[in-house]
């Protein structure tokens, strides 16, 4: 006799209410989150280059230009890692912490960024 259920490819309803729940949490949360920590990310940069290049000449660029920016760099540096190192599915609890981890790395890289700007102002 085989352990296999032998061709029955029905999953069991507990992963099924899991996948459910993933792609709710994705529509929902999860796509306008990462939008919207692009969006900061881009705000934060735009700081950065108001507070430390327009000083040396630089050309001050606007919020969309940063934005263009953020996007073309997530393009260039997006490394692609092997498919099977890379879980096809995380948990929620999982993709929460990463979008955390991004939001407050921003943030104190911002914090840091204005002191030392305050501090080149004085």
């Amino acid at each position: 006799m085989s352990d296999t259920n032998s061709g029955n490819t029905e999953e069991d309803p507990e992963s099924k209410k899991e996948k459910a729940e993933l792609a709710v949490w994705l529509l929902t949360v999860g796509v306008p989150t990462t939008f919207l920590l692009l969006g900061y990310d881009a705000l934060v940069l735009m700081w950065f280059w108001r507070w430390f290049l327009t000083p040396l000449g630089v050309v001050e660029i606007g919020y969309w230009h940063s934005l263009g920016i953020m996007v073309l760099w997530k393009f260039l540096l997006n490394k692609r890692k092997n498919a099977d190192s890379v879980p096809i599915e995380r948990t929620i609890e999982e993709r929460k912490q990463r979008k955390w981890n991004r939001f407050s790395t921003a943030t104190f890289f911002l914090v840091i960024g204005f002191i030392v700007h305050w501090l080149m102002t004085r």
